[in-house]
């Protein structure tokens, strides 16, 4: 099983989240959220996330690689994101309707899942 398949990429909707955070359009990045991330994180959340992240982390300036993996029915992508102090993986989970079950920044180093 190579987990769930969908009609928008998986790169491409994790780019979109991290576009997103980018612009500060944090109705944005819950577009492909499923219900219990919309309960957890709604938009006003995440915007104190990322204003954390940028505090500790320092500001923003790119992304460097992608890969993903498959986790019991999970497709989770990690995409390496620079910011001026440090790196960080945008760690996005995938459910089987394609929807955004977890959304983590986690050290550069942390092991796969």
């Amino acid at each position: 099983d190579n987990g769930p398949v969908c009609s928008t990429g998986f790169y491409e909707k994790s780019k979109y989240i991290l576009v997103c955070f980018e612009k500060g359009d944090f109705a944005g990045v819950t577009k492909d959220f499923d219900e219990t991330m919309k309960k957890q994180l709604p938009p006003e959340k995440l915007k104190e996330v990322w204003n954390m992240i940028n505090q500790q982390a320092g500001i923003y300036i790119k992304f460097s690689t992608m890969e993903d993996t498959i986790y019991q029915q999970y497709k989770i992508v990690y995409m390496t994101c620079i910011f001026q102090n440090a790196k960080l993986k945008l760690k996005t989970v995938f459910n089987t309707e394609c929807q955004v079950a977890g959304l983590f920044f986690v050290p550069e180093n942390e092991p796969k899942l």
